[in-house]
C-alpha cells in the first residue's frame, strides 16, 4: 500500500492558509477594533451597519464589541483547526477540513447578530444613549 504524502500534504496545506487568513483576519482585526477603532465614520473601512454608523457613539461602540467578538471567535477558529490537524485520522480529514473552514466562515459573520442586539440595547433608533 502506498501512502500520497503529497495529497495529505496539500489537504493540510489548505487547511493552515484559511485558518491563518480567516481566523488571523478575526483576531488581527478583533484587536485593532478594540484598541484602535476607525476614527471617522466612513463606507469604506469598518463594522458598517446602518445602526453602527448612526453617530461616533454608536461607530465606536460598536467597533469595540464587534472587535472583542471576533478576537474570541478567531482564537476559537485557531483552536478548532488545531484540534482537526492533531486529531483527525487522515482518511477523515478532507470532510472535517471543510467543515473546520465552514465553521472559521460562520464565526466570521456570526459578529453581526449579537453587536446590533448590543447596539439595540444601548442606544435608541436615532443613536442616542437609552437611560
Amino acid at each position: 500500500m502506498t501512502v500520497d504524502c503529497k495529497g495529505e500534504n496539500e489537504m493540510v496545506g489548505s487547511l493552515l492558509v484559511t485558518t491563518v487568513l480567516i481566523c488571523g483576519t478575526m483576531v488581527g482585526f478583533g484587536l485593532l477594533f478594540q484598541k484602535r477603532p476607525p476614527k471617522q465614520i466612513n463606507s469604506l473601512y469598518g463594522y458598517r451597519t446602518t445602526m453602527s454608523m448612526k453617530n461616533q457613539s454608536t461607530w465606536e461602540f460598536a467597533h469595540r464589541y464587534a472587535g472583542k467578538i471576533w478576537f474570541y471567535s478567531g482564537i476559537a477558529g485557531f483552536a478548532i483547526a488545531a484540534g482537526c490537524l492533531l486529531f483527525c485520522q487522515m482518511e477523515f480529514f478532507d470532510g472535517l477540513s471543510v467543515a473546520c473552514q465552514v465553521i472559521q466562515l460562520v464565526l466570521l459573520v456570526s459578529v453581526i447578530a449579537p453587536t446590533e442586539r448590543a447596539l439595540r440595547k444601548r442606544f435608541d433608533s436615532q443613536g442616542n444613549p437609552k437611560e
